[in-house]
């Protein structure tokens, strides 16, 4: 019997989001192993996934999101963390800790294996784009190097790393993640429900890898795009003062632009009523929204760089996200080809099809047997 313990790192920081998320499919669904028994080490939480969790799988509280609060709560956590570890893990005996972020120390005991995730190399490959200071990328060398084995999320994260750190491939595997999304036809929010076709943009818009504003240029530069369609930009918080006079500055009003925000019932609903799914950024680990689309018939429109080809292979009109002509001549062959359009939608279907959290579990639970 392997017990596997994944620690709290990620479930204190996080409501929503996809690393969670990862870890609790995959908890979920390596609790009906017969061979792994899987702990959530997450003392004080405020991860609303981990509430749906089934008794027994989750050791820890749950507490409201409060603001500034991330810190103390880190301290608890750890505080907490220490005295487990001493006491509890005795009885526990975990064969595997999975740590869910990284760290410069090591949370379990010297004889129990760790195993780490890696989502990306952002912060490796795009340095200059990180205030000085920041530690992500010492911190996530010093956990890969302690670490017995390395979980990727893609081989384009894979590749990244071997090239980046002097790490031997063998410790190095690949898994790949996927969507929760399933489409329910009987929810139709307020919201979305409005005439004029979008274009549909998820996540995150901050930092320059998201390549947000190559996306605003490309559009303003097709009129025809500025009169038929808007863009929806769903999630990442409410437009910064920045970003209102960028879209001010190019001459966008709120007839061509939106924000908003809401569940993942919201979020499947827009992606099904979009004219098609953005994807500008200029590197991303994995890209769980590429199968989010898939899943809820979103036809796919993509940067061409990094991850984005070994998870959408041939469901998605690719551009160079570092060309602002080749964004409008994906985006415009989508939105104009009714033919183009419903081909992307199914293969996307085809193409969802060859990730699930039931193959992550499997080949994650092959890299647990094979570590010990």
């Amino acid at each position: 019997m392997l017990n596997v313990v994944y620690d709290y790192q990620v479930f204190y920081c996080q409501r929503y989001g996809g690393i969670s998320r990862y870890f609790y499919e995959l908890a979920t669904k390596l609790r009906n192993h017969d061979e792994i028994t899987p702990l959530i080490f997450a003392p004080v939480h405020m991860n609303q996934y981990l509430l749906n969790c089934p008794p027994g799988l989750v050791l820890g509280k749950y507490l409201p999101f409060i603001p500034k609060m991330s810190r103390p709560r880190n301290w608890f956590n750890a505080a907490l963390s220490s005295l487990y570890f001493r006491s509890t893990f005795k009885r526990l005996s975990p064969s595997i800790v999975h740590e869910t972020y990284y760290s410069t120390v090591k949370l379990a005991s010297a004889n129990t294996k760790t195993i780490l995730t890696v989502y990306d190399m952002i912060h490796e490959k795009f340095a200059s784009l990180f205030r000085h200071g920041d530690r992500t990328a010492f911190v996530k060398a010093s956990a890969i190097k302690r670490a017995d084995q390395v979980i990727c999320i893609s081989e384009s994260t894979r590749n990244d790393l071997l090239e980046t750190l002097d790490i031997h491939p063998g410790k190095v595997s690949v898994v790949h993640l996927a969507s929760s999304f399933t489409l329910d036809h009987n929810v139709a929010p307020k919201i979305c429900t409005k005439k004029k076709p979008y274009i549909i943009y998820v996540g995150d818009r901050g930092g320059e890898y998201k390549n947000f504003q190559s996306l605003l240029d490309a559009y303003a530069c097709s009129k025809r795009l500025m009169i038929d369609f808007k863009i929806l930009c769903f999630g990442g918080g409410s437009f910064s003062s920045k970003e209102k006079k960028l879209i001010q500055q190019i001459g966008l009003s709120p007839d061509n632009i939106e924000q908003i925000s809401g569940d993942d019932s919201v979020l499947a609903f827009c992606y099904r009523n979009a004219a098609a799914f953005v994807y500008p950024s200029l590197y991303e680990g994995f890209g769980i929204p590429l199968l989010e689309a898939m899943n809820c018939l979103c036809p796919v429109v993509c940067s061409n760089t990094s991850s984005f080809p070994e998870v959408a292979g041939d469901a998605a009109e690719y551009f160079d996200p570092y060309n602002v002509d080749s964004i409008v001549h994906a985006l415009e062959t989508v939105l104009y080809s009714t033919g183009r359009s419903q081909e992307l939608i199914e293969l996307g279907k085809k193409r969802s099809c060859r990730f699930s959290w039931d193959i992550c579990a499997e080949k994650t639970a092959d890299i647990y047997r094979a570590l010990i």
